[in-house]
């Protein structure tokens, strides 16, 4: 009896294509602010970034690179000692 494999062969071959067109970057230490992140196709950014001191960790997606620098700064400057509320965000 032949075993099935746990993920099937379309599954694989999807997960290869993202993962062949995927760059990924080491993760950066900024005062006190873990940066993770990664560009899909040239175009999509998605950034992590987990408060060294907290542990709250913020994920957000971008397509323009400008958004996604202006964002890394504002989360730098924000102290990472307290955890930062979100919730008067507009999610539009």
């Amino acid at each position: 009896m032949q075993k099935k494999p746990l993920i099937s062969l379309p599954i694989k071959r999807r997960f290869l294509k993202v993962a062949s067109k995927t760059t990924f970057w080491s993760l950066l230490v900024r005062n006190g602010w873990c940066i993770k992140f990664s560009v899909y196709d040239g175009d999509y950014i998605l950034m992590f970034f987990i408060s060294s001191y907290t542990g709250q960790t913020i994920i957000r997606y971008f397509v323009d690179e400008n958004e996604a620098c202006d964002y890394i700064n504002y989360i730098c400057y924000q102290d990472p000692t307290k955890l930062l509320d979100f919730t008067d965000e507009n999610p539009a």
